[in-house]
């Protein structure tokens, strides 16, 4: 075997074998990382389901109004960012991976909704596509929430002449008071807990 051939080898078998140490060196790395954040997450998930607040109940009449205009980005982006809280996030723990309250998804779905009736670019094919992916999350979502939740107040009804001449029952829902939790409780909360753990980034 010549002499350069067997320097060759020896040089290329020795960057390979680094080349091996140094993908098993990342493959820990990342399998300890996942390992830190599944047990981060399982923690909190078992310890919690819901936040720990007690399930304080408020009246609210529904009724037609101004605020959250479906023009008002502001105000809308203002319903999932409690006191800026991203999305409603909270860490129930130092050592807890965050967690969401289903109220601030379900407003974020709600406001992608209304992004969708006024921001579609229906000739954007491939950002259509992305698009509706999110959309159909969003109202799946919403449609079991609102089951979930089964507001069972009664709404008064009126009579509402449709297209071919005949009549039909319909309700407004306004006017109508609803016994509901209290989601200024809720806001306060996240609000206080972003304040207290927006430092911690594990």
């Amino acid at each position: 075997m010549p002499p350069n051939y067997r320097y060759f080898l020896a040089i290329s078998l020795t960057l390979a074998f680094l080349a091996m140490v140094v993908n098993v060196q990342i493959l820990t790395d990342i399998s300890q990382e996942l390992a830190r954040s599944n047990q981060h997450w399982k923690l909190a998930k078992e310890i919690h389901s819901e936040l720990p607040i007690p399930h304080q109940l408020a009246a609210l009449k529904m009724v037609t109004t101004d605020y959250y205009h479906i023009l008002n980005n502001e105000e809308w982006q203002s319903t999932f960012t409690p006191s800026g809280a991203p999305f409603g996030f909270v860490r129930l723990g130092e050592d807890a991976a965050p967690l969401e309250p289903a109220i601030f998804h379900q407003m974020h779905c709600l406001d992608t909704l209304r992004k969708s009736i006024l921001f579609f670019d229906w000739r954007n094919i491939s950002a259509y596509e992305r698009q509706l992916w999110h959309v159909n999350h969003c109202m799946n979502m919403l449609r079991q929430a609102i089951l979930c939740n089964s507001d069972i107040t009664l709404e008064p009804s009126f009579v509402y002449g449709i297209y071919d001449g005949r009549n039909q029952s319909a309700a407004s829902g306004m006017d109508v008071w609803h016994v509901c939790r209290d989601w200024t409780q809720v806001n306060k909360f996240v609000g206080d807990n972003f304040a207290q753990t927006r430092n911690i980034t594990k």
